[in-house]
Order: C-alpha cells, then structure tokens, then sequence
C-alpha cells in the first residue's frame, strides 16, 4: 500500500492497492490471486475509512496501465485529517462488472506543530 509513515495534514502521500481475482484455486484456476486487467475500467475509487468509522471517496488513476490491476491515489490537502486506524480499498467498474481490492488497515499519527 504505502511504506510511508502517515501524519495527519499529509499532503503527497501515495497510496498503492492492486485489484485481485479471488484467491479461490477452485474456481479460478490459474487465476486465482492474480492480477485483474482494469484497463478498461470507467469508474476507479479509492473509498477511506476514518477512524470514526465515516468515509469518503477519491477518484484513482492507473498507476501504468492498469493491465497490472494497480491503482494509486496521492492525496490533497484535508484528505488526512483525523489520527487513528484508518482503512482504504479500491473500487473499479467495467461495464457491467465491478470489482473491490482487499482492504488495507494504515496508521495516522499526530503531529506537535
């Protein structure tokens, strides 16, 4: 996901999460934990989970391709605002077919100024 370390009021923090077919050998055969192409994907969201439990959507972009199923957000002013646990997951629709990564859990920590 990210190797940083998270303050709040963070700015250009990059967050990195990969779209994969379910990690079911039963079903997907060779594919299964491989990467999902989402090339072709027309709605790409990274959703945040607060600390508080509420949440809040960003637009993602491919970090190549997106033949690699990866998908990155940098954030913004106000995106981290709050210190706790938090939680990220990718979201991405093609066509008719919609697809979620793995969630991922990140520290925020405080800051002294």
């Amino acid at each position: 996901m990210t190797d940083t370390i998270i303050h709040v009021g963070d700015v250009g923090t990059t967050f990195r999460l990969k779209i994969l077919h379910p990690n079911d050998v039963e079903t997907y055969g060779d594919l299964a934990g491989t990467p999902i192409d989402v090339s072709g994907a027309n709605v790409k969201t990274f959703y945040f989970m607060k600390p508080d439990k509420t949440k809040h959507s960003v637009t993602a972009e491919f970090e190549s391709d997106g033949a690699d199923g990866k998908l990155v957000y940098t954030t913004i002013e106000d995106d981290i605002d709050a210190v706790g646990k938090w939680q990220v997951q990718a979201y991405v629709e093609i066509g008719a077919s919609k697809y979620f990564s793995t969630k991922a859990v990140f520290s925020v920590n405080g800051n002294l100024a």
